[in-house]
């Protein structure tokens, strides 16, 4: 038990870790920079959520709350679901929609283009963001929203 405690402060800290480094760039999409603290609070919440699916059956908890990273310019973001959960106590679940999946994997891919490019710019001295376009690579969609899972057998 002490070890998954560990391990869970161990992605709390490493997301800190990731927004300390995110928030020093300077270089590509200056509005993807601007919600780094609207973007993390998105990813800090799908964490806290993933961790009540886990851990809680998707049943909200107090730990839902307190587990927030307790970072000052990172925005809050909570489930509406949990509002309901505060006023009753009573087991109220999770229920994640097609926008949440959305959102957060637009926030995910956001916070690592512009992780990557700060690494690149601070580490190996790449001064130009990272462009799909002009390495003329494509995004696959499919690999993307599908991963390696096979498609065909889904048809």
């Amino acid at each position: 038990m002490e070890k998954k405690v560990k391990d869970r402060l161990g992605y709390k800290r490493r997301l800190e870790w990731a927004f300390y480094v995110s928030k020093r760039c300077i270089i590509g999409d200056q509005n993807a920079i601007e919600r780094l603290p609207k973007t993390f609070g998105i990813l800090d919440n799908t964490r806290r959520l993933r961790n009540l699916i886990i851990h809680n059956h998707g049943i909200f908890n107090d730990i839902y709350r307190r587990d927030s990273i307790n970072v000052k310019e990172i925005e809050k973001v909570v489930h509406p679901q949990y509002q309901v959960y505060n006023k009753s106590n009573k087991p109220i679940p999770a229920i994640i929609t097609h926008k949440d999946i959305i959102d957060f994997s637009r926030a995910h891919i956001e916070v690592l283009h512009v992780l990557h490019n700060q690494i690149q710019k601070e580490y190996y001295g790449h001064l130009e963001p990272y462009s799909y376009r002009k390495e003329k690579k494509p995004i696959e969609w499919n690999k993307v929203l599908w991963g390696n899972s096979n498609t065909r057998a889904l048809v």
